[in-house]
């Protein structure tokens, strides 16, 4: 079973995400991507990742769930994390979704939504987001 890591990074009243637009599919997802052999741990790819795909460097703060789903046929384990930008500046990623030859296919942007938008955009995991939403933006919706 793949392994993947997601960073929910907040600041202010907004999260981060990846805004992806495929084909006909458009979607929002944490940052993130999956574990490779040389990953020391969950933490230490999430760390890679964000850097790859943001151009940030981050903290890993605490562990927020775990996901199942699959993905080309294959089961996947998902990892969420919060975390917290210490350095470095978004959108200065170098990762394979920044390069031409690399397979991606579709729209890869970065965004900061506020939680206000978080209910109305296409958030996966689904479930994941419905917990954002009761656990710590009903509150602000209200």
């Amino acid at each position: 079973m793949q392994k993947r890591v997601r960073a929910i990074i907040k600041k202010e009243e907004r999260c981060l995400f990846i805004h992806r637009v495929v084909e006909d599919r458009e979607y929002w997802v944490f940052p993130g991507g999956g574990v490779e052999e040389g990953d020391a741990s969950l933490e230490s790819a999430l760390i890679r990742e964000c850097e790859e795909e943001l151009g940030v460097q981050v903290k890993v703060g605490e562990f927020f769930t775990k996901t199942y789903f699959e993905m080309d046929g294959e089961q996947q384990e998902q990892y969420i994390f919060f975390c917290e930008i210490v350095s470095g500046e978004i959108g200065t990623g170098q990762g394979p979704e920044f390069q031409a030859d690399s397979g991606y296919e579709g729209n890869f942007e970065v965004e900061w939504l506020h939680f206000r938008e978080i209910k109305t955009r296409n958030i996966l995991p689904e479930e994941v987001k419905e917990i954002i939403i009761k656990k710590y933006i009903h509150n602000f919706l209200l």
